[in-house]
């Protein structure tokens, strides 16, 4: 209903402008769409559109649902990811917008695809000084729902000094502009084991939350709780139970794909101490 009133609308007003004049759509989530001569985005996340009787709006880049020349073509991702400008009779100085797919190898927001894949590698430090380093290996795919959100779920391996953790988390993620997404992952580790004479009780809890940027990079905190059993060939096995804390970097999209088993068989080797 909102299009083709829209559609009218273009109708209506077109004889009032010159051949030469462009006429862009602009569908917004949860609002009426836009009829614009310009579309500029902003380095402060919000986008400006110069309306048909000269006024400039400006709205959230996120609650832009798509931006449309007059013969269809959706030039939404090269405007938004790239920092174009539409209007003015010309077009923007890369080569064309990026098509929406409905399934993408790396994450992007739903102006872009429907459903994405996750892969990535992360690589962690414990918070506290008892802790070992934590290799992280997580490989998913996510749903984009609305207009700036995603849900999805992935498999986690994890390698630190004495232990192999292996474990599903949910992924919520809440795109704050097209190329920079806040994920919060809570989940559980359902299998491991501990390097030696150590025991792990499963299942335990785990969490994530990840600041990343255009699904090739991020900063992540991570945390598990863990309860291990370390027996003693002259004592009484003995219990610990604690909760690990690191943070650090990980990589995603291509990059993350292409780390995934190098990093798997390097954490393996460090653990066995390259024997």
């Amino acid at each position: 209903m909102r299009l083709a009133a829209a559609a009218l609308l273009l109708l209506l007003v077109s004889p009032c402008f010159a051949e030469t004049t462009d006429i862009y759509t602009v569908e917004l989530d949860r609002d009426a769409p836009r009829l614009t001569t310009k579309v500029m985005a902003r380095s402060d996340g919000t986008v400006a559109l110069t309306l048909l009787d000269g006024k400039v709006e400006y709205v959230q880049a996120t609650h832009v649902r798509s931006i449309r020349d007059q013969d269809g073509i959706d030039w939404t991702s090269s405007i938004l990811r790239q920092g174009g400008s539409l209007g003015a009779g010309r077009y923007p100085k890369f080569s064309g917008p990026e098509h929406y797919r409905s399934f993408r190898w790396r994450p992007g927001p739903p102006s872009v695809c429907g459903t994405y894949l996750v892969t990535e590698v992360g690589v962690l430090w414990p918070y506290t000084a008892h802790d070992d380093a934590y290799l992280l290996v997580e490989d998913g795919v996510a749903r984009n729902v609305g207009a700036s959100y995603s849900v999805g779920g992935t498999f986690l391996v994890g390698i630190t000094g004495d232990l192999n953790l292996t474990g599903v988390r949910a992924r919520f993620v809440r795109w704050v502009s097209p190329s920079v997404s806040i994920n919060l992952s809570p989940g559980i580790i359902v299998g491991g084991s501990g390097r030696g004479e150590t025991d792990m009780f499963t299942p335990q809890f785990t969490a994530q939350a990840g600041l990343n940027l255009g699904g090739r990079a991020g900063l992540v905190v991570d945390v598990f709780t863990q309860h291990l059993r370390v027996h003693d060939p002259f004592d009484p096995p003995t219990d610990i139970r604690d909760t690990a804390w690191h943070v650090g970097f990980r990589v995603g999209g291509a990059p993350g794909a292409i780390a995934t088993l190098p990093a798997l068989i390097i954490g393996t080797r460090i653990q066995e101490g390259w024997d």
